[in-house]
């Protein structure tokens, strides 16, 4: 969940969101202070999830490549929050863009580590496996933007509403390959896992909670379909 958050809410931080957009800098420090705190809580969680995970999986033997990755990163993003905090005044700058491709770079690297030591190495397993959990980074990332930064600003700062839903607009086109690419790489790990026969949902403890994902993910995938109807009806972004 910290590494999704993370890797998604950077993602949408470097590459979603245009500060260009905006005339007025409050609305823009304003942003920039809300996904500041959604960070923090992120890096503490990695920290304290990432610190247990590798302590208890590697206790009495080596560090695999992959457990290596995670300590890195769950090692050296704190480090980063904080350098980014000393350019709380000067957001924008080309330096404080520089870090945060670092940070960046050092979760997405942390992430492929996590899929490296569930998956064992194997080629085509880390591919379905990084899909997997690479497309809900995405989701949980922009579900952490949408709910903690977009609709907080929207909320405080009505005269920017055409702004920030632009940045909404930019992760909306997105989400029809995540969703798309999140179901199908997990039904092909839920088949790999449980087999194709129809009893294992109710007859197993892991079928019953592979069914219970699945229709959560049903749920949130007619609610965007029903929000991106509403949403073209309109003529206008969803909200």
């Amino acid at each position: 969940m910290s590494l999704g958050t993370l890797c998604g809410g950077l993602y949408w931080r470097l590459v979603l969101f245009d500060a260009s957009d905006f005339e007025h800098d409050e609305t823009t420090r304003a942003v920039s202070e809300r996904w500041r705190h959604v960070e923090a809580f992120a890096v503490l969680a990695l920290l304290i999830g990432g610190v247990g995970s590798v302590a208890t999986g590697a206790a009495g033997r080596p560090l695999d490549p992959g457990e290596v990755a995670v300590g890195f990163g769950v090692a050296l993003s704190p480090f980063l929050w904080v350098v980014l905090g000393r350019y709380s005044g000067d957001e924008w700058s080309q330096t404080s863009a520089y870090v945060r491709w670092l940070f960046f770079a050092t979760v997405l690297g942390s992430l492929v580590g996590f899929v490296w030591t569930e998956t064992g190495g194997h080629p085509f397993e880390q591919a379905v496996r990084f899909g997997h959990v690479g497309s809900f980074a995405l989701w949980i990332g922009g579900a952490s933007w949408h709910n903690f930064v977009v609709l907080p600003t929207l909320r405080a700062h009505p005269d920017a509403a055409d702004e920030i839903k632009a940045g909404a607009r930019r992760f909306r086109r997105h989400l029809p390959v995540v969703i798309a690419v999140f179901l199908a790489t997990g039904v092909y790990q839920a088949v790999r896992l449980l087999g194709y026969s129809a009893s294992v949902p109710v007859g197993t403890a892991a079928g019953r909670l592979v069914a219970v994902k699945f229709a959560v993910l049903a749920l949130l995938t007619g609610l965007v379909a029903i929000n991106l109807r509403r949403a073209r009806k309109r003529g206008g972004p969803s909200e």
